[in-house]
């Protein structure tokens, strides 16, 4: 008799990281773009050094009118040199306490000039050693304006006030020295530079400064050069060893559903209550079909292939995880994985982001609801998902039923993206996150955002059914 169990876990939004399981398997099956990324920045490497040659070519004509050493240039511009734009140099921001005091909108900073609209990097100078890294910064902002970056550079002088302020005299005269300043001939290219003083700017604002900041950089920890090289590499790990599986895998097929206007891959079922598409080896959708589920001010859509993404009060301004917009990849943000603890496999209910070879997909559209069926590994899954009808939640119940005559451990892990604004590159430097010590919920917000800044998204896992083996830690959200 096959044994079957049900998993229910709620998302939603109105009380980033990511929830991942601790497996590296899992970490490479999810971590959707940090490997590519690396990849990319392999592929770009010969692209940098060209232009670092180019660099010194031009550096006596570039380098000597605004007052800086030409010898300096090409170690502060390295390929892994780029913490303005990229997200491998997460550790040149501040610790996570100061990002959890940094609470504020961009609104904030506006009595300083600062938009918040574009990069920012802080420099923090106590003393008059250390503005050899203030001219390297200065030298690095008019090379990304070069190159139209647009980055705001705000320097953060921390000396204690005095009758003479000799280290605000130098950088007021270093800035105005440097080629650095606004041009208004350079369309496009919205970077600037910000000397505040600390004793004039209150704690609040010091805190939002830096937690606002793509990296921070410190006078008294050495030059941009070798704060930059203390920066750890990143590496992927090598995945887990394959553990041997106990009994050839099912590759047994859901119940295919009986259809009306079939086109081959999907048609009417039920009457006509459901679209059903079903995918088969080597079958995917021409475009995502998708379901638009929602209530009044909440909802989400998912595509045949699991993919989607979940909005609350505004589709388009204040989406909580991300839409790929992209009809050839539609990558998901939202994923529920299940492993073998013993096979160390992984697989899940829907044909996103793991097809495996062989096995068919059901995907079933109906109103207020999508269903997901999916039989592999002996297992049979079962995942509906949909919206609270006045609540801003989105429930997912996943079955799971054992066909393989023997007990299975198996884990269940969900993993999702947080946007909480209009776009993850966007928002993604502002989320902060923590985990419910009572309930074990991660909770999520974006302060940075103006007009959604005070609303907490969640996810959680609610209860499960039935007679499961389900270690307690995997269905717990994993920080």
């Amino acid at each position: 008799m096959p044994e079957t169990c049900a998993l229910l876990m709620s998302f939603g939004d109105g009380a980033v990281e990511e929830i991942v399981h601790e497996d590296v398997g899992l970490q490479r099956a999810a971590g959707f773009g940090r490997y590519d990324e690396q990849r990319l920045a392999e592929i770009d490497r010969p692209f940098h050094r060209r232009d670092l040659r180019g660099i010194g070519a031009v550096q006596h004509v570039e380098s000597r009118p605004a007052g800086l050493p030409p010898e300096g240039l090409g170690q502060n511009f390295r390929p892994e040199a780029r913490p303005a734009h990229s997200q491998q140099h997460d550790a040149l921001r501040p610790a996570s306490e100061v990002l959890k005091r940094g609470v504020g909108a961009a609104s904030l900073l506006w009595a300083h000039g600062i938009s918040g609209d574009v990069p920012i990097i802080v420099a923090r100078v106590a003393d008059n050693s250390d503005l050899e890294m203030v001219r390297q910064l200065l030298l690095a902002h008019e090379y990304w304006r070069m190159k139209q970056l647009s980055v705001d550079l705000v320097i953060l002088n921390e000396r204690p006030p005095s009758y003479a302020q000799d280290v605000q005299v130098s950088l007021e005269a270093l800035v105005r020295g440097s080629r650095s300043r606004p041009n208004p001939t350079e369309e496009g290219v919205r970077g600037a530079i910000f000397i505040l003083r600390a004793d004039l700017v209150s704690i609040e604002e010091r805190n939002l400064i830096q937690a606002a900041a793509r990296a921070v950089l410190v006078g008294h920890r050495g030059s941009l050069a070798e704060q930059v090289r203390r920066l750890p590499e990143a590496h992927p790990r090598a995945p887990p060893p394959k553990r041997l599986s106990r009994g050839a895998p099912s590759r047994a097929a859901p119940p295919r559903p009986a259809l009306e206007f079939a086109n081959g891959l999907g048609g009417f079922a039920d009457d006509g209550r459901e679209y059903a598409v079903t995918l088969d080896q080597g079958k995917w959708t021409p475009a995502p079909w998708i379901n638009v589920i929602c209530n009044r001010s909440f909802g989400f859509q998912t595509s045949a292939e699991g993919s989607g993404y979940t909005w609350s009060l505004n589709s388009q301004q204040n989406h909580i995880t991300p839409w790929s917009n992209d009809p050839v990849s539609d990558a998901p943000g939202e994923v529920i994985y299940v492993r073998d603890e013993d096979s160390g496999e992984l697989w899940g209910p829907t044909a996103l982001p793991i097809r495996e070879q062989g096995s068919s997909y059901i995907a079933r559209h109906g109103q207020g609801y999508s269903r997901f069926e999916h039989v592999s590994h002996g297992i049979s899954l079962e995942l509906l998902q949909y919206v609270a009808v006045h609540d801003p939640i989105k429930i997912s119940r996943l079955k799971i039923t054992n066909h393989s005559g023997r007990s299975r451990r198996l884990s269940v892990t969900a993993y999702v993206e947080w946007v909480l604004g209009t776009s993850r590159s966007a928002s993604a430097p502002f989320v902060v996150t923590e985990i419910d010590a009572e309930t074990g919920a991660m909770l999520a917000r974006n302060p940075w955002s103006v007009e959604f800044g005070q609303r907490v998204a969640f996810v959680a896992r609610i209860a499960w059914r039935g007679r499961c083996d389900f270690p307690a830690s995997s269905l717990l959200p994993q920080d």
